[in-house]
């Protein structure tokens, strides 16, 4: 149902469908019309539904505000019982950062596991993850599936500490550049970490 001018009413006449569905467990609703009242509306039909399948809601690129989002929380994510929601997508909404970070700060108090695509920048503002982690970007393209040579290259040659993780990705193309938008995340083990073989032992060193 994803790209449909869904509005109000075609949200209700969801929610009343989704009363009796009992074999749906994907729902995507993105880059429609639904606010507030539609979102209630669809809420409403799984909670009433006590078959529903549903696991996955996709409600990207709508018109949904904080209140909305507090509702779909409270009542398919944290409220006990059957209804539990594991994959909510939810970008390009009306979203407050600081309702997201309060909603965020809620699933963790709770010990929900859910995944939420707005709280993955969350994640990724963790101190204790930035202070071990280095950005490497623009990264030209033969570095592609090339995580070896980048750890060798930190660890090794550099002796820059003891690295845990290296993620290399492709992002989208931008414009006005004809090179691959290719990066690198390297993640050490703690931010002042060394590699066992350039550490002494306390009978080398020098006094």
């Amino acid at each position: 149902m994803y790209r449909n001018i869904i509005d109000v009413d075609g949200a209700r006449s969801l929610g009343d469908a989704l009363k009796e569905n009992k074999t749906l467990t994907f729902l995507d609703i993105g880059h429609n019309r639904i606010r507030i009242t539609g979102l209630r509306a669809i809420i409403d039909g799984i909670v009433a539904n006590k078959d529903s399948k549903i696991e996955r809601l996709g409600i990207r690129a709508n018109f949904i505000n904080d209140e909305g989002f507090s509702d779909l929380f409270e009542r398919l994510v944290l409220a006990p019982g059957k209804h539990h929601l594991t994959h909510i997508f939810l970008e390009q909404n009306f979203l407050t950062e600081y309702h997201k970070i309060a909603l965020h700060e809620e699933v963790q108090k709770k010990g929900v596991k859910v995944y939420v695509d707005e709280f993955e920048s969350i994640d990724l503002l963790d101190k204790t993850l930035l202070d071990r982690s280095i950005w490497l970007s623009p990264l030209p393209k033969v570095c592609i599936n090339d995580e070896v040579s980048i750890q060798k290259f930190f660890s090794s040659t550099k002796e820059c500490g003891l690295i845990t993780d290296v993620r290399i990705r492709v992002g989208k193309k931008i414009p006005g550049r004809t090179k691959e938008n290719c990066f690198a995340i390297v993640e050490y083990a703690h931010e002042n970490s060394a590699t066992t073989e350039h550490v002494r032992s306390p009978r080398n060193r020098r006094h």
